[in-house]
């Protein structure tokens, strides 16, 4: 379908990453900025928007988790890190958080590893590659 892909790149759309299945996502972090959403209730949140690349392929999420900001704010632009939303009992209730590791050698740096990728597998672009123009918008 190349007017679906011409119309996308023309948009400046980018595919949206979600953690909420447990999958760890190795990412390289290229931009972030402040956003809000309106969520399913129609409530305002406020949160950040990430740019990332996953696999060469660019990508954005979004997120309103002080944990995973927090973590991402210590990390410089062109980091890999390996996100994963994981669950646990507090309580009687389930919590979520995120752990998020730094990518290397090849294998994150703390926490376990669901894979065999190495740093040398990730394709890295430049960022002119793939952001023609910044979209606003995203």
């Amino acid at each position: 379908m190349e007017n679906s892909k011409k119309f996308i790149k023309e948009q400046g759309l980018l595919p949206t990453i979600s953690f909420k299945n447990g999958q760890a996502h190795i990412v390289q972090l290229i931009q972030d900025k402040q956003k809000s959403i309106t969520d399913d209730k129609g409530e305002k949140v406020v949160g950040m928007a990430y740019k990332v690349v996953e696999n060469g392929e660019p990508k954005k999420f979004f997120t309103a988790s002080a944990d995973l900001i927090t973590q991402l704010a210590e990390m410089p632009e062109k980091t890999t890190v390996q996100i994963q939303m994981k669950k646990k009992s507090m309580g009687g209730k389930v919590r979520s958080y995120y752990e998020v590791d730094i990518v290397s050698d090849g294998s994150p740096s703390a926490g376990s590893s669901p894979s065999k990728i190495s740093k040398e597998d990730i394709p890295v672009l430049e960022e002119e590659d793939y952001f023609e123009e910044p979209s606003e918008d995203w």
